[in-house]
């Protein structure tokens, strides 16, 4: 019962994972019919990504270890008659399973990251408030994410998105978004189409 315990929260620390890393901002920003809390949470969840990532990739090696010592007093137990060879092999098909499992929740969870955020928004602020004390002086202080090739990049489409949505919501005017678009066009222009000889 324990190593099953262990794998379903393998499994969810794996769907954290993939989901925050994959997460957009403007899309998840864009999520108007998910209530304002969940999002608020995802969204300071996104504020602290390397210490997100620390507290994942800790509770990952932990659980990995538990389960690989699980394992090991398993095959010490019920197949200590078995050959080295076959104990070896026991482990081999068991760590084929994990990364299977981990493999597949990844895939299913790469589909709709932004759902699995906010879905599991509440377990990552849990585990992160765990870990908080003993990953702050690996960490540091955190700082809003401003690197322009972080995960939550906001590409041209993203805005487009935001745009669409903000006129939806009587942010914007029709007017004002067809001038925002109408500078993505100007980006695609090259130079000698609007230059006079």
């Amino acid at each position: 019962m324990g190593l099953v315990l262990l794998l379903i929260f393998d499994l969810a620390l794996i769907a954290a994972r993939s989901a925050y890393l994959q997460t957009n901002t403007a899309r998840l920003l864009a999520m108007r019919e998910q209530p304002v809390k969940n999002i608020a949470q995802a969204m300071a969840c996104l504020t602290v990504l390397p210490r997100l990532r620390a507290s994942l990739n800790l509770a990952l090696v932990l659980a990995r270890f538990f389960v690989a010592s699980l394992l090991l007093l398993l095959i010490a137990l019920e197949f200590a008659s078995f050959s080295v060879l076959a104990n070896i092999a026991v482990l081999l098909v068991a760590a084929g399973v994990l990364f299977g499992l981990e493999w597949s929740a990844e895939q299913i969870i790469s589909r709709n990251p932004e759902v699995w955020a906010l879905r599991l928004s509440f377990f990552v602020r849990a585990w992160m408030f765990l870990t908080s004390r003993l990953l702050s002086p690996l960490v540091g202080k955190d700082q809003p994410q401003t690197h322009p090739e972080t995960p939550g990049m906001v590409t041209e489409d993203d805005l487009k998105t935001l745009m669409d949505v903000g006129q939806v919501d009587g942010a914007l005017e029709l007017g004002e978004r067809r001038m925002i678009y109408s500078v993505f066009e100007l980006g695609d222009t090259l130079a000698r189409e609007i230059m006079i000889p």
